[in-house]
């Protein structure tokens, strides 16, 4: 855990001091709270009073979308940085170097998803207008939070694993970008004609934590550290 510590440790330092650093965090945090947070949830206010398929896009796409962007400078971006091999060659475990950039592209993603989600609570209260405050039926508040947070371990491992393999971030992103449409696309469509029930979101929850448990264990076995340092 110490290790998976240092690790996490290390990506929040790089991503708060590399170019543009915090300012374009906040830069982007806001571009998805304005779009997510206000315009869309401005223009459909009725699909957040009661468990809606549309919320699909909310609990899937979108922690996709972060994730995906955000994974491609995890090892391409070192390995251009000429960075990658120094880390490849301290004491840290294959398993501790993998767990905390996993780790740290997932609290980074969740953060955003949980900025969107507050500037969703209150666009709706606001445009409401009832005296009554108005909170998210608890089917809403599960897709928002724990099967958000599954779907963005998913999409992570998956975008770690790309950006192991090919030789630039562009080209991690773009691939990751891409894989994420593949598979968000059936899974939208899969679940959008499910109603919206505790018994049919377990089920999906279910499926996906199984198959977190199945990427990651698959894609620390296959890290190959002395491959990626020659």
């Amino acid at each position: 855990m110490r290790d998976i510590m240092i690790v996490f440790r290390k990506e929040m330092k790089e991503w708060l001091h590399a170019k543009g650093g915090l300012a374009s965090i906040v830069f982007n945090l806001l571009i998805y709270m304005g779009m997510f947070g206000v315009v869309l949830p401005l223009a459909q206010v009725e699909i957040w009073k009661v468990p809606n398929q549309l919320l699909v896009f909310y609990f899937f796409f979108l922690p996709s979308l972060i994730a995906s962007t955000t994974t491609a400078d995890a090892f391409a971006g070192e390995r251009e940085r000429k960075t990658l091999e120094t880390l490849l060659s301290t004491r840290l475990s294959d398993r501790a170097i993998f767990l905390g950039k996993l780790a740290a592209v997932s609290v980074y993603t969740a953060t955003m998803l949980f900025a969107i989600d507050l500037t969703v609570l209150t666009v709706v209260n606001i445009a409401d207008g009832s005296p009554h405050f108005f909170m998210f039926p608890g089917e809403t508040l599960f897709m928002l939070g724990p099967l958000a947070w599954i779907v963005t371990l998913f999409v992570a491992n998956l975008g770690l694993f790309i950006s192991l393999k090919v030789q630039s971030a562009r080209i991690a992103q773009q691939i990751g970008s891409f894989g994420s449409l593949l598979i968000s696309l059936p899974v939208l469509f899969g679940v959008v004609e499910l109603s919206m029930s505790w018994k049919n979101l377990l089920m999906v929850g279910t499926v996906l934590l199984v198959a977190v448990a199945v990427s990651t264990a698959a894609s620390i076995a296959l890290f190959q550290r002395q491959k990626l340092i020659q």
